[in-house]
């Protein structure tokens, strides 16, 4: 069986709802996954996220270790985020590629966040800085901007949905992005699964993919996950592992 088919099988088997997170984490970072949570860090709190993925994209196959991301609360409802990325390795069939991605930073804060209402609702801007390695980088600011909205359909199901829009190097390259991730909760567990799309649309090229993780809480103040996903119309995929800390 070859790595593709190994991939999705990963993939369908992480989308069965046999685990779930806790409903009240002690924990909730943004990874796994393409899209983000609601949560944003209470005052004073600072997460570190990062992990190490596998691209097959074709011809082309990428390995990124790193993917860091610092998040710090800076008030209530408001968090600093600073995304330090990755380093980059690139097989390609004549010429392989190594470099670091851009830099970024950002803000994440509530816009609704009622106890008693079943929807949440956070808005997240950030802007890319070029100061990456060609090629992984094209020299220019891409501001983003994305709603984030979590609905608790009961105790144990929640969709978490994005919407978000990133400025490319021109118009025919912007892009919207958008996802649904429906999470399975089951009280009294230390396990996390989810199972989701996401799709990214521009002028010039869409890609739809369908993702699954699996997550752990090993600590109170440390998560553990795999997580992967398949692009359907290329057949492009990833697999990642990862962690993330509560400071």
């Amino acid at each position: 069986m070859n790595l593709r088919k190994r991939c999705i099988g990963l993939v369908i088997f992480l989308m069965i709802p046999w685990v779930s997170p806790q409903a009240q984490p002690t924990i909730a970072p943004d990874r796994p996954g393409l899209g983000n949570g609601t949560h944003v860090v209470y005052p004073s709190i600072t997460y570190l996220e990062t992990g190490v993925e596998y691209y097959e994209g074709g011809a082309v196959d990428q390995f990124s270790f790193g993917q860091v991301l610092f998040r710090h609360g800076l008030s209530k409802g408001m968090e600093f985020r600073l995304l330090l990325n990755s380093f980059i390795l690139e097989t390609r069939p004549v010429n392989n590629e190594t470099g670091a991605a851009d830099p970024g930073v950002g803000l994440k804060f509530n816009i609704y966040d009622n106890p008693l209402s079943r929807i949440k609702l956070s808005g997240l801007g950030s802007v890319s800085i070029p100061a990456g390695y060609s090629p992984f980088t094209d020299n220019k600011w891409h501001p983003s901007a994305s709603l984030l909205a979590d609905y608790k359909i009961t105790p144990y199901w929640i969709v978490t949905s994005n919407a978000g829009f990133t400025y490319g190097p021109d118009e025919s390259r912007n892009i919207v992005m958008v996802s649904v991730t429906p999470t399975y909760s089951v009280p009294s567990t230390e396990w996390g699964g989810y199972a989701g799309y996401a799709g990214y649309f521009s002028g010039s090229y869409n890609q739809h993919f369908l993702e699954a993780g699996v997550t752990r809480i090993v600590l109170d103040r440390l998560q553990f996950d795999v997580n992967g996903g398949v692009e359907t119309k290329a057949g492009d995929l990833f697999v990642g592992v990862g962690f993330a800390f509560l400071f």
